[in-house]
C-alpha cells in the first residue's frame, strides 16, 4: 500500500508538470529548401560548389537538418555529398561541368554551351540552381558605351552587355551578368542593366560575368545649372533678424539641371556665410552670431555635388541683416614696423602689441575672423586672434598675401618669381611657378581661386589639378561676384566676366578709361571698377544681370555708367565697399573718395588735419569706417543721414613703428 501511494503521487507529479508544459517539446518543420548559389556560369572542366539548406517559414536554417539529396542534368556529374563540414548548416556538393574521377577531384571537360541544372530534395522539398558552361569569355562589350548627354536625376538609361570568345558572340550560353557602378550615388543599376541617375556628377557602370569585366561606359547625371536662393515659403532674397534675440531663419534652394529640369530635394548642396564671423549655416537654416550685414549663398560643389565634373554652380546671394550690438578690434600694422596692434572700436584705444618677426607689406584678416595673415619678406605671418595672439612663420612663403578663402583653409602669397598656396592646418606649401602675379580672388565657397599674372590666369583649387587660360589682355585685378557666378577681370580697357566653371568669357564691359581695380558689392547688384581716362580718374559702376545659360553655368550682360571722381589723374590702391552695398570708397587721392550707389553720385571724405588715406576697412554693420593715415594714426568715419565725417583719430605710429598703412577690422 506505502508503494502504490507513492506511485500514485509520482504520476500525479508528471501529469502536472506535462500540463505546465516543462515536458513538452516542439520540432521545428522545413518549410522549403535552398540552393546557393542559385546561378553559376563556368567553362567546362570547371567545378563548383552549391550549398543546400533546410529553412523554416521564417528563413532560418534548421537546427537538426534533414537528408538532402543532389541530382544534376545532362552533361553535369556530382560528388558525394557533404553534410559534416565543420560550421555548415546542411550540405555541400561539387558539380563538374564534365565528367568526375572516382575522387572527385579532377573534372575532364565535357560540351560547352549548355544551360544545366542542379537539384537538391528533402523529402517533397526541392530547389533548383541553373549552371551556364560556355566557353572561356574573352571579351565583354556593352552599349551603349555612354550616355547621350545627360540623365536628369531619377531617369533612367538601359545598357545591355555580350559576351565573346576570340570574336565570337556567346553571350547566350554564358547566363546572366552581373551589373555594378563606379559610384552609386551618381548612378544605380539593377541585374538587368537598368541604371537610375541620382545625384549631379559622372561615373561609370560595367558588366561582369565568368570573371571578366566590360569597358566602363560613361554615365553623366545632369549637372546643376542654375541654384535659386531664397527666404523658405516666400521668394525674397534678402532678410532682417536680431542676434542673439531671433536665432534662425530657414532658407530654401530650388535647383535646375542643364536639361532645365527640376532636382527635388537636391543632395550634396554647400551653404557659405559671407563673412563666416556673421553667423554659420546648417543645411539651409541660418543662424546669426553677431550683428551686421552678410550674404548667404549655396553652391553645388564637387566632391558631393557635381561629382567628378570639376566645377561648382552658385546661387543667387541672400542677405542678411543681422542686428545687434556690433563689438571687436581693427588690427593695424604699418610696412615700416614690426608690430600688430589692436584697437578696441568700444573705446577707440590701442592694445597691447604683437611683436612681428618682419616688416610685413600686407594684411589680410580671414572670413571667420581667427587669424591675420602678413606677408613679408621671410614668409607668411599667421597670428592667431584669441587671448594669446600666437605667431606662426611659414618660411616657405615670402611674397605679399593675395587671398585667403573663406573658410580660411588657403592662402595664398605671391613674389616675383612665383606663388605660394599656403594650407593653414598643416603649414604646407604649394609652389606654383607663376611669375609676376599681382591679384587674386576666391569663390565664395572656397573651391578654386583666380590668380592673375598680366594676361595669364591660373585657376587654383585643393580639389581639382591646377588650369591656366589667357586673357585677350593683361589684367589688374579680379573680383568674384558675392554669388561666385562670374568673376571680373580689369583689363587694359575693359572689364571681362568669365564664369569659372568652363573659364569662358560671358561678357565684356567697356570702360572710360583703363580699369585698375575691381570689387563687388556683397548684394551682388554692383561690380565697381576704378580707371582713369587721359584727364580723370572716375568709378565705372558695372549692373549684372544674370540669367539662364547654356554649358555648365549662367549668362550674364552688363550695363555700366561712369563717374568722375573730379580730383584729377590717381592711381588707386585699395577699394573698400561697405557690407551694406551702399558704399564704394576708394583709396589713393589727397583725399578719401567715394560713391553713395542710392543717389548715385561721388563724394569726398576730408580726414581731420589733411591727413592722407593709406589703408582702411569697414564695420560689418557698416556705420563707420577706420582708414589709416599718413598722420601715424587711424581715424574712425561715421555715417550720419548719408554723410561721412572724421569722428575720431588714434595714434598709432609709436605703437606700430610707423604709419598705419595696413588696417584690418575684427568683429567678435
Amino acid at each position: 500500500m506505502r508503494r502504490s501511494f507513492f506511485s500514485l503521487i509520482a504520476v500525479v507529479a508528471a501529469l502536472a508538470l506535462a500540463a505546465c508544459g516543462h515536458s513538452s517539446s516542439t520540432t521545428t518543420t522545413a518549410d522549403h529548401v535552398t540552393i546557393t548559389p542559385d546561378v553559376a556560369s563556368v567553362v567546362p572542366g570547371g567545378v563548383v560548389t552549391f550549398t543546400a539548406q533546410a529553412q523554416d517559414s521564417t528563413n532560418t536554417a534548421l537546427a537538426k537538418q534533414p537528408t538532402i539529396t543532389f541530382t544534376a542534368s545532362s552533361g553535369l556529374t556530382l560528388s558525394t555529398p557533404n553534410c559534416s563540414v565543420a560550421g555548415l548548416t546542411g550540405c555541400e556538393v561539387d558539380a563538374c561541368a564534365g565528367t568526375f574521377d572516382s575522387s572527385f577531384v579532377n573534372c575532364t571537360p565535357g560540351n560547352a554551351g549548355f544551360q544545366g541544372s542542379v537539384t537538391a530534395t528533402s523529402s517533397t522539398l526541392s530547389a533548383s540552381a541553373s549552371i551556364f558552361v560556355h566557353k572561356t569569355v574573352t571579351a565583354i562589350s556593352i552599349s551603349p558605351t555612354s550616355t547621350s548627354g545627360c540623365v536628369s536625376s531619377g531617369g533612367t538609361q538601359s545598357f545591355t552587355a555580350k559576351a565573346f570568345n576570340n570574336g565570337t558572340d556567346i553571350t547566350s550560353t554564358v547566363g546572366p551578368f552581373t551589373w555594378a557602378s563606379t559610384l552609386t550615388s551618381v548612378v544605380s543599376i539593377d541585374n538587368n542593366g537598368l541604371a537610375t541617375a541620382g545625384t549631379p556628377g559622372t561615373a561609370a557602370v560595367f558588366a561582369s560575368a565568368a570573371g571578366n569585366t566590360s569597358l566602363p561606359a560613361t554615365f553623366n547625371t545632369c549637372a546643376v545649372q542654375a541654384i535659386s536662393f531664397h527666404v523658405a515659403n516666400a521668394s525674397d532674397t534678402s532678410f532682417s533678424t536680431t542676434f542673439p534675440t531671433t536665432t534662425q531663419q530657414a532658407l530654401s534652394a530650388d535647383v535646375t539641371d542643364t536639361n532645365g529640369k527640376s532636382i527635388a530635394n537636391a543632395q550634396g548642396l554647400t551653404y557659405t556665410v559671407i563673412p563666416a564671423a556673421l553667423g554659420s549655416s546648417s543645411g539651409t537654416t541660418f543662424n546669426p552670431a553677431m550683428g551686421g550685414t552678410g550674404a548667404i549663398v549655396a553652391s553645388c560643389q564637387p566632391p558631393t555635388c557635381n561629382i567628378g565634373l570639376n566645377f561648382d554652380t552658385f546661387s543667387n546671394p541672400v542677405v542678411a541683416n543681422v542686428s545687434g550690438t556690433v563689438a571687436g578690434s581693427v588690427w593695424v600694422a604699418s610696412s615700416a614696423g614690426t608690430a600688430l596692434v589692436p584697437i578696441a572700436i568700444s573705446t577707440n584705444t590701442a592694445g597691447t602689441a604683437v611683436t612681428l618677426p618682419a616688416s610685413p607689406n600686407s594684411l589680410i584678416v580671414g572670413s571667420g575672423q581667427r587669424n591675420a595673415y602678413l606677408g613679408t619678406p621671410i614668409g607668411l605671418l599667421i597670428v592667431s586672434l584669441g587671448t594669446t595672439n600666437t605667431v606662426t612663420t611659414i618660411g616657405g612663403a615670402p611674397g605679399k598675401v593675395l587671398a585667403v578663402d573663406p573658410g580660411e583653409n588657403h592662402v595664398i602669397v605671391a613674389n616675383a618669381t612665383n606663388v605660394f598656396v599656403v594650407d593653414v592646418s598643416t603649414s604646407q606649401v604649394h609652389i606654383l611657378n607663376v611669375a609676376g602675379a599681382t591679384a587674386a580672388a576666391w569663390t565664395p565657397d572656397g573651391f578654386d581661386a583666380y590668380i592673375v599674372a598680366g594676361s595669364l590666369v591660373t585657376e587654383y583649387s585643393s580639389h581639382v589639378s591646377a588650369r591656366q587660360f589667357n586673357l585677350s589682355s593683361p589684367a589688374n585685378d579680379v573680383a568674384f561676384l558675392t554669388s561666385g557666378q562670374f568673376a571680373y577681370f580689369a583689363e587694359t580697357s575693359a572689364v571681362t566676366a568669365r564664369r569659372p566653371c568652363d573659364n569662358l568669357q560671358a561678357d565684356s564691359v567697356a570702360t572710360a578709361g583703363a580699369p585698375e581695380k575691381v570689387r563687388s558689392a556683397l548684394n551682388g547688384r554692383t561690380v565697381f571698377a576704378v580707371d582713369s581716362t587721359g584727364s580723370a580718374t572716375g568709378v565705372d559702376v558695372i549692373t549684372p544681370a544674370v540669367t539662364a545659360g547654356q554649358g555648365c553655368g549662367q549668362a550674364v550682360t552688363d550695363t555700366t555708367t561712369f563717374h568722375d571722381f573730379s580730383a584729377g589723374v590717381f592711381t588707386p590702391t585699395e577699394l573698400i565697399t561697405t557690407f551694406d552695398s551702399n558704399y564704394l570708397f576708394v583709396v589713393g587721392a589727397s583725399n578719401l573718395l567715394g560713391y553713395n550707389v542710392a543717389q548715385g553720385q561721388v563724394f569726398n571724405v576730408a580726414l581731420a588735419g589733411g591727413a592722407q588715406p593709406l589703408s582702411g576697412d569697414a564695420l560689418l554693420d557698416s556705420s563707420a569706417l577706420y582708414i589709416g593715415a599718413n598722420d601715424g594714426k587711424v581715424h574712425q568715419l561715421k555715417v550720419s543721414n548719408g554723410t561721412w565725417s572724421d569722428a575720431a583719430q588714434i595714434d598709432v605710429h609709436s605703437a606700430v613703428g610707423g604709419n598705419p598703412d595696413l588696417v584690418s577690422f575684427v568683429q567678435h
